[in-house]
């Protein structure tokens, strides 16, 4: 079977084809091989990458729809209930300085899809997802949560805090109270 050669003009790349017709249209291309052609046309000017003026985006402004729809629109097998919209997520993350409500690290959504750091939580677990009952919170903390509500889960953190710190100080040779153990006592 014959074959037909070509070379890249971008990479100089030697392309093989089996047919006259693939070999004739990879030359009438400019000359370039699939893979430069493709980086060639991203990056121009004339390809749209604002996410919102994508018509194969789905979501809101920085949110993906598929994290969003993690919560209600398959909320069938976990039985989640409430009113929230993907845009009032938005404003309280915004509103939260798109930092976590109860650690103050940064939250956000990224473009792989899988690495969120953002999770909606409910302040009050027995009740359902609404605007004044959810706050948005790192991934991580919400796992430790779990079904606690606010004020137990911060009053166990802290008192991890002052046992961990007791316990490191003790075991030093310095005085508690030129290691500032006192203001351990006001948190």
């Amino acid at each position: 079977m014959k074959t037909y050669k070509h070379t890249c003009s971008i990479c100089n790349t030697e392309i093989e084809y089996q047919s006259y017709k693939s070999y004739w249209t990879a030359k009438s291309r400019n000359g370039m091989c699939k893979s430069c052609r493709s980086t060639i046309a991203n990056k121009s000017s004339k390809r749209n990458t604002k996410r919102e003026n994508n018509s194969q985006w789905k979501g809101y402004k920085d949110i993906p729809y598929g994290w969003f729809s993690r919560y209600f629109d398959r909320a069938n097998k976990s039985k989640r209930t409430g009113d929230i919209t993907i845009e009032q997520v938005y404003d309280l993350w915004i509103i939260q300085d798109k930092k976590c409500a109860l650690s103050g690290v940064t939250i956000g959504f990224y473009d792989d899809g899988k690495n969120h750091t953002c999770s909606i939580d409910r302040i009050d677990s027995l009740k359902e997802y609404t605007i004044d009952n959810i706050q948005l919170v790192h991934k991580d903390v919400n796992i430790m949560k779990n079904k606690f509500g606010n004020q137990y889960f911060i009053d166990i953190c802290k008192e991890i805090c002052i046992f961990q710190i007791k316990e490191e100080t003790i075991n030093s040779n310095i005085p508690l109270h030129e290691q500032g153990i006192d203001i351990l006592n006001n948190i």
